[in-house]
């Protein structure tokens, strides 16, 4: 909330009264800790892009001029793959000449698209790179009509106080901070998904503009996500999978089959589950290696040190210590089990 109207601030805008039309209490800027409705949000951010005339809202040296999304959003609807739209939505920003270069590769078996600001010498806010990227995935949920499973997501800034709200903005729970770039990385495989989306669904995408790709996102519930929540609250003790396709009433299979086709694994899910419940407890600063290896389960902390080591390049007491303490989860946070 307080990013999106900070450039505008800065120009002189009354942001008071964009609050105050977008119905949320100007005092809440002085809690740091204040949320605000997703409607609210959306409606705030249109607001300001509309005063500002800039899709970026200030956070990049050359003005997105308004339409800039709309054209690209349109340029990659009737492509017959999700590789071929996100390049027609990439060259369409290549040619609108805007302050950005995003690029799709291929590294082994994940597809990596790269954000980068085209001038080397003028790094974005963190905001700037955690709103494009954002905008970015959603667009590609709503292309697919599904949440599209992240492996990772990188960034180059170091980690924010509010990270964990970073966790609902994508669909993963790896993040990675200090980065040499800004990344988001998944299954090459889900570059040959189909497009689904048609004029109809685009005009109502384009009408209902930035709330619309939230709330399309909100809605998806992918496999992945289920089996993550739903193990989240198994901790320490995650069920196999057999049971746990019981529980979803599942055939075993077929639910093999469609985690196969959102290129993940029960094991890999299994293993985003433990490592966001391990970075949760670490950065309570409050258990010892012993305890958050138990809350995790592993067997002891020598399985917990190797695994965190695998995870994040460094053990888990060195992450703890370089993570400041949080007053509180975000209310979108992983449930866990106490």
């Amino acid at each position: 909330m307080r990013c999106v109207i900070a450039k505008a601030a800065e120009r002189g805008v009354d942001v008071r009264t964009l609050l105050e039309r977008s119905e949320i209490d100007p005092k809440l800027l002085e809690n740091a800790e204040a949320r605000v409705p997703v409607s609210n949000y959306a409606l705030l951010e249109r607001l300001t892009m509309q005063v500002m005339r800039d899709e970026a809202l200030g956070y990049t040296r050359r003005a997105h001029r308004p339409g800039t999304w709309s054209t690209a959003c349109c340029a990659a609807v009737h492509a017959g793959s999700l590789e071929q739209a996100v390049n027609r939505w990439l060259r369409c920003y290549a040619l609108c000449d805007v302050d950005m270069e995003m690029h799709v590769a291929i590294e082994g078996d994940e597809a990596v698209i790269r954000m980068l600001p085209r001038d080397r010498s003028t790094a974005w806010e963190p905001f700037g790179y955690e709103r494009a990227l954002s905008t970015l995935y959603r667009f590609i949920c709503w292309l697919l009509e599904e949440t599209l499973p992240l492996r990772t997501v990188e960034f180059e800034h170091a980690e924010p106080q509010s990270s964990e709200d970073y966790r609902w903005l994508f669909a993963t729970g790896v993040l990675r901070f200090g980065q040499p770039q800004t990344a988001m990385r998944f299954d090459r495989k889900l570059l040959d998904r189909p497009i689904g989306r048609d004029d109809r669904s685009l005009d109502a995408l384009l009408c209902g503009g930035p709330l619309q790709l939230l709330k399309s996102q909100k809605a998806t519930a992918d496999w992945t996500t289920r089996l993550r929540e739903r193990l989240a609250g198994h901790l320490p003790q995650m069920p196999e999978f057999e049971d746990m396709a019981a529980q979803l009433e599942i055939h075993p299979q077929t639910l093999r089959r469609r985690l196969a086709d959102e290129g993940i694994t029960y094991k890999e899910i299994k293993d985003q589950v433990r490592r966001g419940a391990a970075e949760y407890y670490l950065r309570q600063r409050s258990h010892s290696i012993e305890e958050v290896a138990f809350r995790c389960g592993f067997s002891e902390a020598s399985a917990l040190i190797r695994a965190f080591k695998r995870w994040n390049g460094m053990t888990p007491h060195v992450y703890a210590e370089s993570r400041p303490r949080r007053r509180s989860e975000m209310q979108n946070s992983l449930r866990l089990s106490a």
